[in-house]
């Protein structure tokens, strides 16, 4: 392998887990956003007419 090529399967590499971090903090602040939701008390017979 010469050293243009492995330079930038480094560069590939450094991205993908930058990129995967990423996604793991978008995650966990997605879970924490829909964890903070209130559901709505709607008697039964309701239902209908609310949504």
């Amino acid at each position: 392998m010469n050293t243009s090529s492995s330079k930038r399967l480094i560069y590939v590499l450094s991205t993908k887990r930058i990129e995967a971090l990423t996604d793991g903090v978008f995650a966990i602040a997605m879970t924490l956003l829909v964890l903070s939701l209130e559901i709505p008390a709607i008697p039964e017979g309701a239902a209908a007419q609310v949504l």
